[in-house]
């Protein structure tokens, strides 16, 4: 914490009397300053005063107060503090002002107490079944053909849950909408060849769009909220969600400055308070350990980049959270390479493809709010940030992309065709892995934030979704759609029968293996770009097998298929090469083998012959 202060508490002893207990490293004096709710002005100042035997606790006692028309802040010698601990805090409703608020304008509320969560309760869906979807709540609705109501808020986030039902989502993951500093002091960066000796770059006020930044993380952000009580609106919202069968997975960025007793505070809260199903932890390996191993947080998913296999103890003299899950940055990294066509990347691919741990699920993504949309993926090589003010120097220099022939927008039919196949691709491989998949959102719909891959301080139509008609009803969003209910449809894909080495069924073939021009033959050389895997389960008591067709080359390439049991075939039911769903395709007869046209993902699943091919074998 900053200011003097290190921890906070405030808790209603009677109807009308709150005691404020707080921490302070310093001797200067410390007051709470209680704020009329409606005009702003000052009631009355009560002094912190010394506990004895508690440390550097001081306290304040209110009395007479009515919690729903007092606002207060705390006072430190001359400074103004905001609670550390505010449930709710007033003054930054409209998101992004620059205008230099007045003393008092920012204060903290007291939350209601009474809402009434029904029958709410966790969806608790597995991570081999979880479709999670990663988005801003300001900018996933905040665009002018959103066509919501309440745009850029959490209630406007909840006229979207029909349409993420309909694409197949069942978690989404939000970044920061605790409360956050969106208007924070940055001094320009001033290239060395222009900088002089002790001279300082001057300062400026910039927003922080994506919230990783100064934050009271006990408050559901004001400025995402539709109306004036927020602590309502995130509790609907989330209920609402619930209701869908959708997870609500929280970011949170806790930084070196923040304590874990406190950071552990505000997950055990967020949890029981509002509901949330989980939370992706962008902090210090201790934070994410010790939250781990917290008893409250057993049944909450927890995804952070921590937890390495073997690197968290499972041990039965511990409580441990079983619900772990680490972010596959390999994933990323490896997929975007082969995709575009680099060499000696087969091998690792297979192992992305079936990667897994017994310690932790792992997340995989393809793109993520830091770094190129897919769009963007397939249409520059290198940042484009001009926008952002700080010289080019922000965002990663290698994203691993390639721009199909011509960096950015271009009228080519040809290199607009390749770009929605890549993009195809690149769900293909994404949802049809092992691991838990994570959309980002617009990702389905072709978005693009012209080649910025650090746009987090743009709170502009380049960060908010495009929700035109055309974009969203198009060929990338309807293909995405089939690929989520096919991997619903087969739980093979995501379970772990991958790891046997065994014969996993009763006609002898084992649960996965990798093909190339021979069948039951891996070619992993460093100028293959082709491979096929077939994986064999178990559906609903019958034998069932897929087989997954992958062609990284611009050429055309031939890859052999395994003969089937003799009552099976196999039918051709995704291609990554044609913009036509699945069902619309003419059926083709597969026989031994298949050429693949180049950058072409296909997939075959067996079903019983029909009359006339059982007569024929």
């Amino acid at each position: 914490m900053t200011s003097g202060m290190k921890q906070t508490q405030t808790r209603q002893e009677t109807p009308g009397t709150v005691v404020f207990r707080a921490a302070f490293n310093t001797d200067q004096e410390a007051k709470v300053v209680l704020i009329d709710h409606e005009a702003g002005t000052v009631l009355s100042e009560i002094p912190f005063t010394p506990l004895p035997y508690q440390g550097q606790f001081r306290q304040a006692v209110a009395e007479g107060i009515d919690r729903a028309k007092t606002d207060y802040v705390f006072s430190v010698g001359s400074r103004i503090i905001i609670d550390p601990g505010a449930r709710v805090i007033r003054g930054r409703e409209h998101f992004g002002s620059m205008e230099r608020r007045r003393k008092y304008q920012v204060r903290c509320s007291f939350p209601e107490t009474d809402y009434d969560w029904g029958d709410d309760a966790p969806p608790c869906i597995p991570y081999d079944e979880v479709i999670s979807y990663c988005l801003h709540v300001r900018g996933f609705t905040r665009g002018s053909r959103a066509k919501v109501k309440n745009p850029g808020t959490f209630l406007g986030l909840t006229e979207k849950i029909g349409y993420l039902k309909d694409l197949g989502i069942n978690q989404i993951i939000l970044m920061p909408c605790y409360e956050f500093e969106e208007i924070e002091e940055r001094r320009a960066p001033v290239p060395s060849y222009l900088a002089k000796e002790d001279e300082e770059a001057p300062s400026s006020r910039k927003l922080n769009y994506w919230g990783f930044t100064k934050s009271w993380y006990f408050a559901p952000k004001t400025g995402y909220c539709a109306t004036r009580q927020p602590d309502r609106e995130f509790k609907t919202m989330v209920r609402l969600m619930h209701e869908a069968g959708i997870e609500v997975v929280m970011e949170f960025a806790f930084f070196d400055d923040i304590p874990e007793y406190m950071a552990l505070e505000a997950l055990r809260f967020w949890m029981t308070e509002y509901h949330v199903d989980g939370f992706n932890l962008m902090c210090r390996p201790s934070i994410a350990y010790m939250a781990a191993h917290d008893a409250l947080l057993a049944k909450s998913k927890l995804m952070t980049g921590y937890f390495d296999p073997g690197s968290v103890s499972l041990g039965e003299e511990k409580q441990v959270n079983r619900l772990l899950a680490n972010f596959n940055d390999g994933f990323k990294t490896d997929m975007r390479r082969i995709l575009k066509g680099d060499a000696d990347m087969t091998r690792a691919f297979v192992d992305r493809f079936r990667q897994s741990s017994p310690d932790a699920a792992w997340v995989n993504y393809m793109t993520a709010h830091d770094g190129f949309t897919m769009m963007d993926l397939v249409s520059y090589d290198r940042k484009h940030n001009e926008e952002n003010g700080e010289s080019g120097q922000d965002g990663a220099e290698n994203e691993n992309s390639w721009n199909c022939g011509t960096e950015g927008p271009t009228r080519k039919m040809s290199i607009q065709k390749l770009r929605l196949q890549q993009i195809r691709n690149a769900f293909a491989m994404l949802l049809l892995s092992r691991g838990t998949p994570m959309i980002l959102a617009g990702d389905e719909a072709g978005n693009t934030q012209n080649g910025n891959n650090n746009p987090y301080c743009l709170d502009s139509p380049v960060t908010w979704l495009d929700w035109s008609d055309k974009k969203m009803s198009g060929s990338i969003c309807g293909f995405v759609r089939e690929l989520i209910a096919f991997r619903k449809a087969h739980p093979m894909l995501s379970r772990g029968d991958q790891d046997a080495g065994n014969v996993r069924i009763s006609s002898g073939y084992p649960a996965f293996s990798c093909h190339s021009e021979k069948a039951w033959y891996e070619s992993f050389e460093y100028q293959a770009r082709h491979v096929g895997m077939m994986l064999c389960g178990l559906e609903n008591g019958e034998e069932s097998y897929i087989y997954i067709a992958c062609n990284f080359h611009w050429d055309p390439q031939t890859l052999a298929i395994p003969y089937l049991p003799e009552t099976l075939a196999w039918k051709a039911v995704i291609d990554t090469g044609t913009e036509a769903k699945s069902t619309e395709k003419k059926e083709e007869e597969i026989l031994r083998e298949i050429t693949l046209p180049g950058r072409t993902i296909r997939v075959l699943v067996s079903e019983p012959k029909r009359k006339e091919q059982a007569e024929e074998a």
